[in-house]
């Protein structure tokens, strides 16, 4: 964001060490090019805020118009989700997921729900390089990661080259976790040059999140599920389960390109990040 000094400026803040947190806040960024972030909280005219409410207290405390974004695939009644103090408070749930886990706690009246928050620019596969790899949100039981990986990876057919890897995880666990998988070459990836790497893809293998499930829609690519870690990522798989006719449990579960539902809403089905946006725009104009 490159605007004068003495334009609007925004605090933008993502729950620390938490990619999938900190990629939305980007890709929120990405569309508010007339702001610039924020150098302290006195100076700031909002604020966005991911997955973080005490951050997000502090800011409302020291009287700064806040939106709030729950994590990817959190719903009412998770842990950490209860009395966010925030002007706005949105949450991260695509229709697909709403529809398949119609048990969950209905939404504050005040509360908005936005489609999947996508990077700016969607990027259609090419294919002919083999798989890619997004590990995001931690490793449930390395014995069983391991497993599910290198029959994915062999199914997945040769890979032109090492098989690029997005994830969180710490350099030394990600390096114990590849080196059981010897037969293989992978080369790691920033989230920034992510959907270069998933243009030359063919497949995506990835942990049930809905980051992993943003960039397969906007990218055209087969996703390959591995299992599942905690409840967001549980309930994702579920819903993922249901759209495709597959049972939750299957171990080489994989989500099609032609299964997603077509673009529905004002900002469609990938559009959840010009949607809050549009929030930060309108409490800049209007604060509450």
């Amino acid at each position: 964001m490159t605007t004068p000094d003495d334009g609007p400026s925004l605090v933008l803040h993502a729950r620390p060490d938490d990619l999938e947190a900190a990629a939305d806040l980007e890709f929120v960024t990405a569309h508010l090019a007339e702001f610039r972030r924020a150098r302290a909280d006195v100076s700031a005219t909002a604020a966005l805020v991911v997955g973080d409410p005490d951050r997000c207290a502090e800011l409302m405390a020291a009287g700064l118009p806040t939106v709030y974004l729950h994590p990817a695939g959190a719903a009412p009644g998770d842990p950490g989700t209860a009395d966010v103090s925030a002007t706005i408070v949105s949450w991260q749930v695509p229709s697909w997921l709403t529809q398949s886990c119609s048990r969950e706690k209905q939404f504050a009246r005040s509360e908005i729900q936005v489609a999947n928050v996508a990077p700016p620019r969607r990027v259609r596969s090419a294919g002919g390089d083999g798989p890619a790899v997004q590990l995001t949100g931690g490793c449930p039981d390395p014995e069983q990661t391991v497993a599910a990986l290198r029959s994915a990876l062999r199914e997945g057919g040769p890979a032109a080259g090492p098989v690029p890897v997005l994830t969180d995880l710490a350099a030394a666990d990600w390096a114990r976790l590849a080196s059981r998988l010897g037969e293989f070459a992978f080369t790691r990836v920033d989230v920034a040059d992510w959907p270069r790497a998933l243009r030359r893809a063919d497949l995506l293998v990835a942990g049930p999140t809905l980051l992993a499930t943003t960039f397969a829609q906007s990218a055209n690519l087969p996703l390959r599920l591995l299992p599942a870690v905690g409840i967001r990522q549980s309930r994702v798989r579920e819903a993922l389960g249901v759209l495709v006719g597959g049972a939750d449990d299957r171990t080489d579960l994989i989500v099609t390109p032609d299964v997603w539902p077509v673009d529905t809403g004002r900002a469609g089905a990938l559009g959840g990040a010009t949607q809050l946006a549009r929030q930060i725009r309108q409490l800049c104009l209007a604060p509450v």
